[in-house]
């Protein structure tokens, strides 16, 4: 109701109130994903796109999988895709959910690229994200990455073969 009439009445001081009102009102319950996504959208302006990721990850370990959370945040990492940084559990929700919706990009998948470089080890989400990854925009860079990340993991099983074969045929250096 009060993100409705503020944006109904742009009065600068029953906008200011508002938003106070609604802060508090995020501080008592900062567990509740809809509360948190509204906190964000009215204090936009003050919040810089770090503090919004932070409340959205935050939403994210208090178990929300909301695909509203999920949009919002992702709306974070097409501002700058500087702030995807860790391709932690959280990051590899968003990019699952960006690449069902359509809204995964090749710079996306270039970023990737160099996050798993920095990687010293492979969780099974992770991947199956580079995986979906490789497949909506394959390059030999990302290829390396995923095998030699892999080597880094000790990934050695049935369904490692087949990336550890494409890296060969392309004779990348994977060690």
């Amino acid at each position: 109701y009060l993100y409705l009439r503020a944006l109904l009445e742009k009065s600068d001081a029953f906008t200011r109130s508002a938003r106070e009102q609604v802060r508090r009102l995020y501080e008592q319950a900062p567990d509740d994903m809809f509360l948190a996504c509204l906190y964000v959208r009215m204090c936009e302006a003050e919040l810089s796109p770090q503090e919004r990721l932070a409340v959205y990850r935050k939403q994210y370990e208090y178990g929300s999988r909301n695909p509203i959370l999920y949009l919002e945040a992702y709306s974070v990492f097409d501002e700058s895709l500087a702030y995807l940084s860790e391709a932690d559990a959280f990051e590899i929700s968003l990019l699952r959910f960006g690449l069902r919706y359509g809204k995964y990009t090749q710079a996306m998948a270039r970023r990737l690229t160099e996050i798993i470089m920095r990687k010293k080890e492979m969780s099974n989400p992770l991947f199956v994200l580079l995986g979906q990854c490789y497949e909506s925009f394959p390059s030999d860079e990302m290829l390396q990455a995923i095998c030699t990340l892999m080597v880094r993991s000790g990934m050695c099983s049935a369904d490692c073969f087949p990336w550890y074969e494409k890296a060969v045929e392309k004779q990348l250096r994977i060690t």
